[in-house]
């Protein structure tokens, strides 16, 4: 995964805004981040343009102070956030946040926090929920949460959400989670629809209702979010709650895989090597096995080394086989293992070196892209 691209403008560069329909500028930088900071410029829904450039760009790949507003902000609070009192205080101690100066960060929301405001609450929580420039701490964490929670923050009642039905140290309250996911599921935010349908689809905290989870699966999966898609996919692929359906549960995986979904690469992987849903064609088997692989998932990594011994959609490339299977058997997997076991007896010193090194190299790079 490469990270994504930057543009820095030339220095002393006036820079062009495009938002809702309309261009501003030219501006200085300074003026750019003045009018975030004033709430006038979102940088998720701006383009720009300076010298250099062949078109606009999304504002937030401008190179820059603000690269980090909005990133992580899904369309139910963007719009929230529309709708609430800005402060540039607030604002400011995002940029602090996205450039990693939580501990910073953490001080303006807390005293915002006591004024009642929302999202700075929200933030905080986050940050004792972590434990992120703050001491962790799960009474704080749903105190805060709680608070912006009850003004509609959907954010917030997602966490709270998450905390009331994972194990994160207070008892299982699958019912409340569920009230918070609704609450937030009904603003739009799609992580807390896939949430729900979780819910419904297993019967925890709601009357099970495979129907309602199917309906919330797909408003999930439609406005993007990668966990619905693969959930989609292997309903359609096993028949569970929906009628089987190959070429469906392929589109679902399809869509998954290409946002990063490691078990929807391997499933459609799977789907290409035995032609179930999809024509066969173990090239594009082979490539969605090795990219499994590099998310870290042990079958794929087993499944990618036995190609790469046996040339079936990929060149023969022993080394590269020996350090997949060291890397699967690394994390327990057993078939993996035994195959390791027999070439570590059958193989001459210097390829087991090569073989190990390379096995180094790979356990660097799932490193570094588990980081992005």
């Amino acid at each position: 995964m490469e990270p994504r691209k930057t543009y820095p403008p030339p220095e002393g560069a006036e820079i062009l805004i495009h938002q809702d329909g309309e261009q501003h500028g030219p501006m200085s930088m300074e003026d750019v981040v003045s009018g975030i900071i004033r709430w006038k410029i979102k940088v998720p829904n701006a383009l720009a343009w300076f010298p250099g450039l062949d078109d606009w760009i999304p504002l937030g790949d401008v190179e820059g102070p603000f690269t980090s507003i909005g990133e992580n902000m899904d369309e139910s609070e963007r719009r929230f956030r529309q709708e609430y009192r800005p402060e540039p205080e607030f604002l400011l101690a995002e940029l602090d946040e996205g450039n990693g100066l939580h501990k910073k960060a953490s001080t303006v929301y807390a005293r915002l926090a006591k004024d009642n405001y929302a999202p700075a609450q929200c933030n905080l929580g986050v940050l004792y929920l972590t434990g992120t420039g703050v001491w962790k701490d799960l009474k704080k964490a749903t105190q805060l949460l709680t608070a912006a929670a009850e003004q509609g923050h959907p954010r917030a009642q997602h966490n709270l959400g998450v905390i009331y039905s994972e194990d994160m140290g207070v008892t299982a309250d699958f019912h409340a989670a569920a009230c918070w996911f609704r609450s937030a599921a009904d603003q739009g935010r799609v992580s807390s629809q896939f949430k729900l349908a979780h819910l419904y689809r297993k019967g925890l905290g709601v009357e099970q209702n495979p129907e309602e989870a199917v309906r919330l699966f797909m408003l999930a999966a439609d406005g993007g979010n990668s966990d619905a898609q693969y959930a989609l996919g292997s309903m359609f692929h096993t028949g569970d709650t929906v009628d089987q359906d190959f070429s469906c549960a392929g589109e679902w995986y399809f869509k998954a895989a290409s946002q990063g979904h490691p078990h929807a690469m391997h499933n459609f992987a799977m789907m290409y090597q035995n032609g179930v849903g999809v024509e066969e064609d173990q090239e594009n088997a082979a490539r969605l096995f090795l990219a499994a692989a590099y998310h870290g998932l042990p079958e794929s990594q087993f499944l990618i080394a036995i190609r790469l011994i046996e040339g079936n959609g990929v060149e023969v490339d022993l080394i590269d086989a020996y350090a997949w299977l060291a890397t699967a058997a690394d994390s327990g997997h057993g078939d993996a293992r035994n195959v390791l076991r027999d070439l570590n007896r059958d193989w001459d010193k210097k390829m087991l070196s090569l073989g190990r090194d390379r096995a180094k190299e790979i356990a660097r790079d799932i490193k570094e892209m588990s980081a992005k």
